[in-house]
């Protein structure tokens, strides 16, 4: 065994509490789909969820969480909450769809995608993006979806997402105070786009809060469903009637489905970044900790190392599969080294807006160099792991990850 994490002093009184309210009839830590459907349906005010083929992986997500993971009624509450919020974005969405039928006429061109292993410098790099006027990141609190196209949306309704946005960031720091150490979270900071595949529950981001591994290879084997179509249908609820610019996102669970991807957006330029597997997947390890802590009570750090090695190592490898059969003549992609990232970020910009022609705005150089200086790394603490704490063998990633290596040292 290893070193068993446990969670806040005060959540065995909150999940206490919580277990004697259900006993007493409350339903908040309900996992019967049935209570789920209705009490998305009751907080929405909608009933449209749109095709019913979303149902099958989520009944395999709530069988998968219910028979592999130990946790309190606290934990139980948390999960079935990120699982409402999925099922009131797709409430919303369809919604849109169906009242604003011009929301799916608006394009979507050309979007810029940062992908690449956690840990990898794609937040940091998501960040420094965010600052070239020319490009439209994606903000946290839009990731919840409206009830409206957001060009529609009242001033009451844009403040209430952003204040459930916070609750949700608030929620995640108290129950794991070490992850903002790892992961900053902030409402209108650039955020990954997991929550628009998520809405339709063909979404590896299920898997990092617990463990579901079952869930984990149906999403592999139904090709990831039809999780882009509405990542895109997302995506045009937020441009319709804006000015138009180029996309940029970013979500290290894209290389597991960038096939799909492609599919969806055939123009889509990809950012490929790399670093180390010696560095970053134990990174990666004491963040899962970190997030699993969120629902877990208690973990052991030996079990989470290996089966994050084979997700990851899976995920890779149907990754590199696309990008080495993409025709030649029309790649895509786009390698950037974290080493380089980190030593040199306002000409790591550079290189990637002049690789793919997006135009450089003026004063970018400054601008990059005013956000690097309010955003020195480790200004909430210093991430701490190590290889033997997760049981992650030095020769064995090596090995695994011999691409990716190679990739990190070129």
């Amino acid at each position: 065994m290893g070193i068993v994490r446990k969670s806040v002093w005060w959540r065995s009184f909150a999940s206490g509490a919580l277990g004697l309210a259900s006993l007493l009839g409350w339903q908040g830590a309900s996992f019967k789909l049935e209570h789920l459907l209705k009490k998305a349906i009751r907080e929405t005010g909608l009933d449209d969820f749109g095709p019913e083929h979303f149902l099958e992986p989520l009944k395999i997500l709530i069988k998968d969480f219910s028979t592999h993971n130990q946790t309190d009624t606290l934990g139980r509450v948390v999960y079935s909450q990120m699982i409402l919020t999925s099922l009131k974005n797709r409430l919303n969405l369809y919604h849109v769809l169906k009242k604003y039928p011009e929301v799916e006429k608006v394009p979507i061109r050309a979007p810029l995608f940062v992908i690449g292993l956690p840990r990898t410098g794609t937040t940091f790099l998501q960040g420094l993006l965010s600052q070239v006027s020319t490009l439209r990141p994606l903000q946290n609190w839009e990731t919840h979806q409206l009830p409206v196209p957001q060009c529609l949306a009242t001033t009451k309704q844009v403040q209430q997402q952003i204040k459930t946005a916070q609750a949700q960031i608030d929620g995640v720091n108290r129950l794991s105070p070490e992850f903002i150490k790892a992961h900053e979270l902030g409402t209108m900071e650039p955020e990954e786009c997991n929550p628009f595949l998520m809405s339709s529950f063909y979404a590896l981001l299920f898997c990092q809060l617990v463990y579901v591994p079952d869930y984990f290879q149906y999403v592999f084997a139904s090709n990831f469903g039809d999780s882009y179509t509405l990542h895109k249908k997302h995506l045009q609820a937020l441009s319709l009637n804006r000015e138009e610019k180029t996309w940029f996102l970013k979500g290290p669970a894209h290389i597991a489905s960038l096939a799909q991807l492609l599919t969806v957006y055939p123009d889509a330029r990809i950012v490929f970044t790399h670093r180390n597997p010696l560095e970053s997947l134990p990174s990666m390890a004491s963040l899962t900790a970190m997030i699993r802590m969120v629902c877990l009570p208690m973990q052991d750090s030996k079990l989470i190392g290996p089966g994050m090695v084979e997700h990851l190592k899976q995920m890779l490898e149907v990754g590199y599969q696309t990008r080495d059969t993409w025709p030649l003549g029309a790649t895509p992609f786009l390698d950037i080294t974290y080493k380089k990232l980190v030593s040199n970020p306002v000409d790591t910009v550079h290189q990637i807006l002049n690789h793919f022609h997006i135009p450089t705005p003026d004063g970018l150089g400054e601008g990059l160099k005013s956000y690097l200086a309010q955003r020195k790394q480790h200004r909430h603490g210093i991430h701490k792991y190590t290889l033997d704490e997760y049981d992650l063998d030095e020769a064995e990633l090596l090995e695994k990850f011999k691409r990716e290596s190679d990739l990190a040292n070129g």
